[in-house]
């Protein structure tokens, strides 16, 4: 049991690490297309 839920968290913990460099990225990307907007 104790094995399995290690293996569930570090899946979980891969997938969530990889969630959020996405957001970051689509936040990045976002902010930059708004910035470029604005001064256009």
């Amino acid at each position: 049991m104790p094995g399995r839920t290690g293996d569930e968290r570090g899946i979980k913990g891969v997938r969530g690490e990889a969630a959020v460099a996405a957001l970051r990225a689509s936040i990045e990307r976002y902010e930059e297309i708004r910035r470029a907007g604005a001064s256009a």
